[in-house]
């Protein structure tokens, strides 16, 4: 008889933690000395998720495997962008950290969609841009 169970969906952070942990403990002495050797953030995250003095989602993910949770992504439009009669949209070629304003008639053919961390790293922030979540 197999048993399927859902996988977690967890933060990368956590999914990173469980990834440097899991080779060093099996899990019964992952539970014994969790409280020691978690870090403020993943004790936070667990409370948060399941309650205080429960691991269980951690436990889960730990076991059986995990999903990592995706970060929103963005388009930014140019602020002021409502009274623009050109360019609304920051465009980028990531891989190359160029950012340039995106013209209205092109804006169909493509427009980035990136995390606000990745925007940041651009310079796109909320000083320059609004947020619009792209709904996927």
């Amino acid at each position: 008889m197999k048993i399927e169970i859902d996988k977690p969906v967890i933060p990368q952070f956590v999914a990173d933690w469980i990834e440097s942990n899991s080779s060093g403990f099996n899990i019964r002495g992952a539970l014994e000395e969790i409280d020691s050797w978690t870090t403020p953030d993943i004790l936070d995250w667990c409370r948060k998720v399941d309650g205080e003095l429960s691991y269980k989602t951690l436990v889960t993910a730990y076991l059986y495997g995990y999903e990592i949770e995706q970060d929103p992504r963005y388009y930014a439009k140019i602020k002021g962008w409502e009274i623009s009669e050109g360019n609304i949209h920051w465009d980028a070629i990531v891989k190359e950290k160029v950012v340039f304003p995106q013209d209205k008639s092109h804006v169909g053919l493509r427009k980035t969609k990136l995390t606000k961390a990745e925007w940041n790293k651009l310079g796109i922030n909320e000083t320059n841009a609004d947020f619009e979540k792209v709904e996927e």
